[in-house]
């Protein structure tokens, strides 16, 4: 086994879609469209109408409006609820490849910005934090997004064995590290969780799998409060030692992929 962190150093903004963006097209942060995603990050205007969609997800959701299927098949085909657009048709018409143009037959479950997203009744973090009871309902619709995940990613695995890549998305982590960071129980509960989905990964591959786990970012505790924020480094474990170091690059990722299943780079 071999792990190590993964430097995102270079990243202004620490984003899951603009990290995992980078992880799986090789691109680094001064290449286009991934300077554009930047900017807009930090474009004071932009911060203000995603501000008001999130507003506006809080708002069909008290209205129990949410989890209509119409509503998110409209959503899911124009991503206007969604934080980024970005879709496999939008890699397309930007004629960028990705991890999964060139490792073929590959699946891709979740993968943000790449996949859309499957689930209902979504309460944003945003409109959860410093609310005790949201915080609580936030958690549980967490939790239960991470079953649905789960659920089809192991239907997948199961059904699925022709395959040389084979990538999946969870995003529990994350979420409950923004909500507890500072709360070691709770993140030891998150963690070893983490841990089992994992296990019942390896039960089910072949036992010559390699498996590769991927943070796009860790997570520091916010001064004076039990919240935590994206930290400047991700971290990566791997089951059979590789010789990849400490602190590599996010995006230098595609081309280890690539080398590993024998693609060409």
């Amino acid at each position: 086994m071999e792990y190590g962190k993964v430097d995102i150093g270079e990243f202004d903004v620490k984003s899951t879609p603009l990290l995992w963006y980078s992880f799986i097209t090789g691109l680094n942060p001064s290449r286009e469209p991934l300077r554009s995603m930047e900017r807009t990050l930090t474009n004071p205007e932009a911060y203000v109408r995603r501000s008001l969609m999130s507003k506006l997800v809080h708002l069909l959701h008290k209205l129990h409006i949410d989890n209509l299927k119409k509503l998110w098949r409209i959503a899911t085909s124009t991503g206007v609820l969604f934080k980024y657009v970005h879709t496999l048709r939008d890699y397309q018409l930007r004629d960028v490849k990705t991890i999964f143009d060139v490792v073929k037959p590959s699946i891709a479950l979740f993968v943000p910005t790449y996949t859309p997203f499957i689930e209902r009744k979504f309460l944003t973090l945003t409109n959860a934090i410093g609310n005790p009871r949201l915080e609580d309902e936030y958690t549980r619709i967490v939790w239960r997004n991470m079953k649905i995940r789960l659920r089809v990613a192991l239907k997948f695995l199961r059904k699925c064995s022709n395959w040389k890549l084979f990538m999946v998305h969870f995003f529990f982590t994350d979420q409950l590290g923004h909500l507890y960071r500072g709360n070691t129980l709770k993140m030891f509960r998150i963690y070893i969780i983490a841990a089992r989905i994992a296990r019942l990964f390896k039960k089910i591959c072949p036992p010559n799998t390699l498996f590769l786990i991927v943070s796009d970012h860790g997570m520091k505790v916010i001064p004076g409060t039990k919240y935590g924020d994206h930290s400047d480094y991700g971290f990566y474990s791997v089951n059979i030692p590789l010789g990849l170091g400490e602190n590599i690059k996010i995006y230098d990722f595609t081309k280890i992929m690539k080398k590993l299943l024998a693609c060409d780079i």
